[in-house]
């Protein structure tokens, strides 16, 4: 069924969760027996309880429709009654359901209609063009304009980071990343310094480019030229730049310093059928 789905992006595609390697389904919309909307989640079941949830390293859970033309949101009346079926599927589950939504899936009356209110969370972005640097960022990059940087494979890219994988980071991202980074997806990274100091592996997707990992291991500057080669990269595309999980807590001011502005998207949770939030 996942076919009947336009997947513009690759964690969109059934090929993406299936590299995975983890036991996953959809919910399905349908709609007088036609489907409609299909959203992705991961499964798991811990004893009598069963989890649906959004998995590691993805920026969103995919909700699906089937439309022709994915580059524009849906309209506010066929995103209402999709996100209804989908909030009384959730109320209907004596189990642990969580993932996030596409940005374009606003629609939040459509939630709280079906008694699930939503919470927010985002990312930092950056549209093509809109690279700003602050003059303290012009000033960290003249410092490294000489270090080298080289493009490198996918791979050789992962086994670098993984070798200094930043603390914090679970052993199941990892597991992960290198099962998407062997598979069919286009991904590019860059290393930077000689000897290498830093690396970063960035999802190449088709209208944009998401920031999934990177580790540096030596003090200076030089990551961030690193990063700034990528948002240049992607802005000459005409690709939008997402710093991906720049929500967790703390590390915000970071990535304030590119210019970049927060896009908001919907965060759907459902706790073995007793709350919602």
């Amino acid at each position: 069924m996942w076919s009947q789905f336009p997947a513009e992006e690759p964690f969109e595609s059934w090929a993406w969760w299936e590299a995975m390697q983890r036991p996953f389904g959809a919910v399905v919309v349908e709609n007088k027996g036609e489907p409609v909307a299909l959203w992705a989640l991961a499964f798991r079941r811990i004893g009598p309880i069963r989890a649906y949830r959004q998995p590691l390293g993805v920026p969103w859970s995919p909700l699906l429709w089937r439309s022709a033309l994915r580059g524009e949101p849906p309209p506010l009346e066929k995103q209402a009654p999709i996100l209804r079926a989908l909030a009384a599927w959730m109320r209907g589950q004596i189990a642990w359901v969580e993932g996030g939504l596409p940005p374009e899936w606003q629609y939040v009356p459509g939630l709280r209609q079906g008694g699930v209110w939503p919470r927010v969370v985002g990312s930092f972005v950056l549209r093509p063009g809109a690279f700003a640097p602050s003059a303290d960022l012009r000033r960290k990059l003249r410092q490294v304009a000489e270090m080298p940087l080289e493009s490198v494979p996918g791979r050789e890219a992962w086994r670098l980071w993984a070798a200094h994988r930043p603390a914090g980071v679970p052993a199941q991202f990892a597991t992960l990343l290198r099962l998407w980074v062997e598979g069919p997806f286009p991904w590019r990274a860059w290393v930077i310094g000689q000897p290498p100091e830093g690396v970063g592996l960035f999802l190449w997707g088709k209208a944009r480019v998401w920031y999934v990992a990177g580790a540096h291991w030596q003090p200076g500057q030089g990551f961030t030229r690193l990063l700034v080669q990528a948002i240049q990269a992607a802005s000459q595309e005409g690709k939008l730049f997402d710093f991906m999980g720049s929500h967790l807590p703390g590390i915000e001011r970071f990535f304030r310093q590119f210019g970049g502005t927060w896009e908001n998207r919907l965060w759907l949770r459902r706790r073995w059928g007793l709350d919602s939030f």
